[in-house]
This record gives structure tokens, C-alpha cells and sequence, in this order.
């Protein structure tokens, strides 16, 4: 399952540049296309991946958030012994964020965690998970690797000095069974379909609502995303929206696409089954059989 859903999202990934850009004045209007939003302080050059002097692919929004995402979970030192180190990696509305607690010396360091290249003279470039501490200082940076998006080893600079290993046990789905058994951080999070279909990412805005941005697969360079700012009943256990919208997004080339608001009044409920999230769109109800699996913590 969790094989498949990393399939998903890095075919989202390969056609990040239909839903990164805007070629047209609707496509400026149009909804944030990314999985998150890139921080306000990035250099985009750090983005780049490649010298644009050598012509080289970019590395892209999509990659650079998989890369992240690919982080959150626990993990421990491989190397400390009988006094380890433990590491939590998780996501805060738009920012990936550590703990990090070292037992042999009582102490601890926290900050957020940036994507950073290191371009070499031939063109091609390495990639960082680079640590920021409070201060903005950089604590360490471990290497990461482009085809290994959801990592059980990180080691850090050029000699693999520090070396954490994933604790899977750390990662737990979220599962409502009944009523009184879901709060609304049940449906926080990355989610996707067996097949590829949609991907869907839920995230508390901190006023009471929780944005819901769903994307489809690029087919025939056509693809859809829906954009919902619901809420969540107690009663019913559901998150609801009355005002959503849909949006077509039609590739033109690689660096631009057009974006056409197809409705603004999408009525949908979001609803858990047997531990996956029911997309209940009454505009499209062809969408109610579409059933989301838990990928990642946001």
C-alpha cells in the first residue's frame, strides 16, 4: 500500500510543472498547486538542483516536499548504544520541524528542516535534508538521494558521522471507529488512492476550519484539483464545506499551464471507513466511491 501511494505521489511529482507554473491570467487566480508552500525565506536558487548555466532539469516543488514528507516520523541512533538519540521529524502547517533529544548529554536541539543543493562544477548537484536550530544556525545536514523518497537510514555529510534509523513502530494510522472516536486531527495529513487517482493533503489553518486540497492524475495533459475549507461537526464526525472549487488545469508546455474555475459552490463531506477518509462530493457523485488511505503525518 505504502508502495503504491509513493508511486502516486511521485507521478505527481513528474508532472509538477502542470500544476507549479502559470502561463494565462486565470492560471495567476488559481489555487496553490503544491503539496506546501515553499517558505517565505527559501532561495530559490536552492531549488534548482542544477546550474541553470549547464541546462539541467530542475528539481521541483513536488520532489522537494516528498523529500521532506519522506522524513516525518521517529528515529534513533544507530550508533549510540545504551544511550541513544532520539530524533522526531513531523510537519507544523507549512514547515517541516525536529526534536532532537541526545541522551549521553542531556541535551536537546529543535528547529525546521529545508531542502539545499550543493552544485558541482560538471552540472549535476547533491542533495541536503539540512537542520536549522532556533537561531537559523544549521546543526547538520544528511545527505538525500532523489530515488529514495521515504527513507529507513539518513547519514549525515560527506563521511556519514551521525547515522539515524527509522523507527517504523513510531508510525501509526489514524482509525475512527465509531461515534465519540473522531476529532478532527484524525483527518490531518497526506492521503491517497490505490490506483493513483487522487492525492489529497488535509491541514489545520488554526481558525477553526481545515483546508482540504485534492489533486488529480495529469491525463491527456488535463488535470483537476479541488480546493475545500471545511469544518468539522461533532455529531456527525464529518468535515463539511458548501462554498468549495474545482479547477481545470490544462498543460500548455512544460513551463505553462492554464487554470479555469469549473464551480465555486462544491458541497462535500469527508467521513472516515474503516480507517480510510470517504470523499462525499455531492457535485460529483461519481467521487463518493473514491476512498483516501492514510500516507503520511502532515
Amino acid at each position: 500500500m505504502k508502495k503504491k501511494l509513493l508511486m502516486m505521489i511521485c507521478a505527481c511529482a513528474l508532472s509538477g510543472a502542470l500544476l507549479a507554473g502559470c502561463g494565462s491570467e486565470s492560471a495567476a487566480d488559481g489555487p496553490d498547486t503544491g503539496i506546501d508552500d515553499i517558505e517565505d525565506d527559501y532561495d530559490e536558487d536552492d531549488l534548482t538542483g542544477y546550474d541553470e548555466d549547464y541546462d539541467q532539469p530542475v528539481i521541483s516543488e513536488y520532489e522537494v516536499q516528498e523529500l521532506l514528507s519522506g522524513l516525518i516520523g521517529e528515529w534513533t541512533d544507530a550508533d549510540a548504544g545504551m544511550d541513544p538519540t532520539y530524533l522526531n521529524i513531523y510537519c507544523n502547517g507549512h514547515t517541516y520541524n525536529y526534536d532532537l533529544e541526545d541522551m549521553s548529554l542531556l541535551g536537546s536541539v529543535s528547529g525546521r528542516i529545508e531542502i539545499t543543493t550543493e552544485d558541482h562544477p560538471d552540472g549535476t548537484a547533491s542533495y541536503w535534508y539540512t537542520f536549522y536550530d532556533e537561531n537559523g544556525d544549521i546543526w547538520e545536514s544528511f545527505a538525500a538521494d532523489l530515488d529514495d523518497m521515504n527513507p529507513t537510514d539518513i547519514y549525515s555529510g560527506q563521511d556519514g558521522a551521525l547515522h539515524f534509523v527509522r523507527n517504523d513502530s513510531a508510525v501509526s494510522e489514524p482509525v475512527g471507529e465509531g461515534r465519540g472516536d473522531v476529532s478532527p486531527y484524525f483527518f490531518l495529513g497526506i492521503w491517497g488512492v490505490d490506483d493513483g487517482s487522487y492525492w489529497m493533503q488535509i491541514t489545520d489553518e488554526g481558525d477553526g476550519s481545515y483546508h482540504v486540497h485534492i489533486q488529480s492524475m495529469i491525463v491527456d495533459n488535463i488535470g483537476y484539483i479541488w480546493e475545500y475549507y471545511t469544518y468539522f461537526d461533532d455529531d456527525s464526525e464529518f468535515l463539511f464545506c458548501d462554498d468549495g472549487e474545482m479547477w481545470e488545469c490544462e498543460m500548455i508546455d512544460p513551463e505553462q499551464e492554464n487554470q479555469y474555475l469549473v464551480y465555486d459552490d462544491g458541497s462535500v463531506n469527508f467521513y472516515f471507513v474503516d480507517g480510510g477518509i470517504c470523499w462525499g462530493d455531492h457535485n460529483d457523485p461519481s467521487h463518493q466511491s473514491v476512498v483516501f488511505e492514510f500516507s503520511s503525518d502532515n
